[in-house]
């Protein structure tokens, strides 16, 4: 069963904005059945709170009642935002002013967006297109999307969020004499981003029918963001999680405020960093740092290190587990001894062999609780041939979990039986949260 204790806040907001509205029309096509309340909450509400004077481009919102319901959400949402409209159809914006469903503050580009010189002078009538947010809701055929992408996300300021809405017609919608959809491109900028190559991507979010990437920049961070980095800066040995990596984002946006909503969780962290050069634990004094009121729990490899540790008191007032997490008896003495693994939380930053991250995957993700959230670290090197050699009867030998992640993808926006709510990933590493 799920519990309201562990939904996020912002997801909350975007679904009362509903309420006041004269007009259903919005909800039917924003929240069901898209549950599109889940990525605005997580990413456009927050935003927007820390930027209220944002610029916002939202594409091929519908005609006639569609357009001004979805007029009237972003204004029952974001009153201080400047707020532009494009649509195919200028017959239709027309009638849309006519009827005085558009505010002389809301403004307006028509054309089709998969058009090179519609596009440019939608950049030029719009002040060079330098938008906050993009929201793509326009035509479903992909090289729409594709062109309007290519041009408006060279322009998005640094820092900002491009939503793509129903994702679930990619495959079926292709351009003429080209199989590749936009989906097919966001995998390859989430290969790019998550393996550490040079890219602008911040972070790739994917949930049932629709996706949003972030620009990297100098963004404007998350409180969670600013709650994680700094706890893990004011401690000896600072974790590599905030200095070699930006683990901060992940952790900052999902579990800062899974922990705020649900205290008591219950969390395991997979490698206690034995073979860090600044020594194990260092993880362990930041979870007892952020999260004092959770039932902490460490899994390792090395028993001598474990034991070491316990000696010196770092393990105090932890449960610790102990072997190889690609062994799969090991994995099944993990889910009995702890109960039957109903972790709200699971990090796995143990080892790096693809298949000792996928086993443990299978393992711990089906008893892991409804809501819950699943880190996985140090993805950067999934390409790795010696990362790709151990095998097991559940994982074969060459298997790449950033592969199985866009695999994943794949199913969740296109609405095939999953129960992944969401994937999402940045530099070096993905989580999914569980429906």
């Amino acid at each position: 069963m799920r519990s309201d204790k562990v939904k996020f806040l912002d997801e909350e907001t975007y679904e009362l904005a509903f309420e006041p509205l004269p007009s259903s029309t919005s909800k039917a096509q924003k929240a069901t059945p898209h549950r599109y309340e889940i990525m605005y909450g997580q990413f456009l509400i927050p935003y927007y709170d820390r930027k209220p004077r944002m610029k916002m481009l939202e594409i091929g919102s519908g005609c006639d009642d569609i357009l001004s319901a979805s007029v009237a959400l972003w204004r029952n949402l974001f009153p201080q935002m400047e707020l532009w409209e494009a649509g195919h159809s200028s017959a239709c914006v027309e009638r849309s002013k006519e009827r005085g469903d558009l505010d002389d503050d809301v403004n307006i580009l028509s054309g089709d967006q998969a058009n090179n010189s519609t596009l440019k002078k939608w950049v030029k009538d719009s002040g060079g297109a330098n938008f906050d947010v993009v929201i793509d809701v326009g035509g479903h055929v992909q090289c729409q999307s594709m062109s309007s992408f290519e041009t408006l996300w060279r322009k998005l300021l640094p820092g900002g969020l491009y939503f793509f809405e129903n994702m679930n017609v990619s495959s079926s919608h292709v351009c003429d004499n080209n199989t590749q959809n936009v989906l097919d491109m966001l995998k390859q900028k989430l290969d790019i981003t998550v393996h550490a190559v040079q890219d602008d991507a911040k972070f790739f979010f994917c949930q049932q029918d629709a996706c949003v990437i972030g620009k990297n920049g100098p963004t404007l961070t998350n409180y969670g963001e600013s709650i994680f980095f700094s706890a893990a800066k004011s401690l000896t040995p600072t974790t590599d999680k905030v200095t070699s990596h930006r683990y901060q984002i992940m952790y900052g946006q999902f579990l800062i405020p899974y922990y705020e909503r649900k205290p008591h969780m219950k969390m395991l962290e997979i490698g206690l960093g034995c073979d860090m050069n600044y020594g194990p634990g260092a993880s362990v004094a930041l979870w007892r740092k952020l999260f004092p009121q959770t039932a902490k729990w460490e899994a390792e490899y090395g028993a001598n290190c474990v034991e070491k540790s316990k000696e010196r008191g770092d393990l105090d007032g932890l449960s610790v587990l102990v072997g190889d997490q690609g062994d799969i008896p090991t994995l099944d003495n993990w889910v009995h001894d702890s109960g039957g693994a109903n972790f709200d939380v699971v990090i796995d930053d143990g080892g790096h062999q693809q298949c000792q991250i996928w086993t443990t995957f299978l393992k711990l993700w089906p008893p892991l609780l409804p809501g819950g959230l699943y880190f996985i670290e140090d993805l950067q090197v999934s390409r790795h041939r010696k990362y790709q050699g151990h095998g097991n009867s559940l994982c074969k030998q060459g298997t790449n979990v950033v592969e199985m992640m866009k695999e994943m993808i794949d199913d969740l926006v296109h609405q095939r039986q999953t129960d992944v709510q969401f994937i999402f990933c940045q530099r070096d590493a993905c989580m999914l949260r569980k429906k």
